[in-house]
């Protein structure tokens, strides 16, 4: 098995136009998020992952590995896809990606993870299958805001029913989840919420994994071909004329800042004004209250300059 990537951070973070961009060098496989609670493409990854934010470490990794395995080798589960088939453009779809896997084998893919609920998942996969991950950090306005958006929320018992996910990483944040739970917090405080407990767990793994890579998608967004270039050559990439144009394609003044909800799974922005969309969403007393819910773990990775609304007239 090649050396698979694994990219995660969060929902809503950038992870799609990240692992878009990377793939467009044509030197991996692509595999959109394979891993996921109700998959709905049960040939790219044969086994249930029964949260949104599945927990997978020494406890239960027996029961995902060979399923996760097969993904990993680029192996399609045809049996598992045809058992989900209840349409007959379902079987066109499957018979579709059966080939696009054999096509991915021929050309010997290194296989390329996009599963921005895996962060719980990330250290497995690193241990178990020499993944190299690459975790996206955004802006907790940025964040929330894209979610607030969306209208999507969080249910905290995702967490709090797995148990050995709380030992592991959100122990300290229990009496919030509840809290929240039990109090129905608006939907800006959960996000914001979601956040702390999120990025707090990318706090303590970018201590304990200083190899892994670790990006902001403001960092990104304001510098997208040196900073592709640099993530191409950490990965072992070959950061060729395709990847250039995609990033080029992708990030572009001449693409919008601001897309319609609808098409909110569209990775074409202009990247420096998508990445500042929050401070036109949001008013300065959410903005405040979004600062002041995710601290201390936000001012680890964004100082007060992050901040600043830079249309001072608001």
């Amino acid at each position: 098995m090649t050396r698979p990537i694994f990219v995660t951070g969060s929902q809503r973070s950038g992870t799609s136009w990240l692992a878009s961009v990377l793939a467009a060098g044509g030197q991996v496989a692509f595999l959109d998020e394979p891993f996921s609670h109700k998959q709905r493409n049960p040939g790219q990854c044969a086994v249930d992952f029964p949260h949104w934010f599945t927990y997978v470490g020494p406890h239960n990794g027996a029961q995902f590995a060979p399923a996760v395995g097969e993904t990993l080798r680029l192996r399609y589960d045809l049996p598992a896809a045809l058992g989900a088939v209840r349409q007959a453009r379902q079987l066109r779809r499957v018979w579709r990606h059966w080939r696009t896997f054999a096509g991915y084998r021929r050309r010997r893919l290194r296989p390329l993870v996009k599963q921005p609920t895996g962060l719980f998942m990330a250290e497995w996969l690193a241990e178990t299958f020499g993944a190299q991950v690459l975790v996206v950090i955004r802006h907790p306005a940025g964040y929330v805001s894209s979610r607030l958006r969306l209208g999507w929320p969080h249910d905290f018992n995702d967490f709090l029913d797995q148990p050995a996910l709380m030992a592991a990483y959100l122990a300290p944040l229990e009496d919030e989840f509840r809290q929240c739970q039990a109090a129905a917090w608006p939907l800006l405080d959960q996000l914001a919420l979601l956040w702390k407990a999120l990025y707090g767990t990318v706090r303590q793994l970018q201590a304990a994994h200083p190899d892994w890579l670790f990006v902001r998608y403001e960092d990104v967004a304001a510098d997208p071909a040196g900073q592709f270039s640099q993530l191409y050559a950490a990965l072992g990439l070959d950061y060729n004329q395709a990847a250039s144009q995609a990033v080029v394609g992708s990030s572009s003044a001449s693409n919008p800042g601001e897309v319609a909800v609808a098409q909110w799974k569209s990775v074409q922005r202009h990247s420096q004004a998508a990445a500042k969309t929050w401070q036109t969403r949001l008013t300065p007393a959410q903005i405040d209250q979004i600062r002041a819910r995710t601290a201390p773990v936000g001012g680890f990775f964004y100082d007060d300059e992050a901040w600043l609304i830079e249309d001072a007239s608001r």
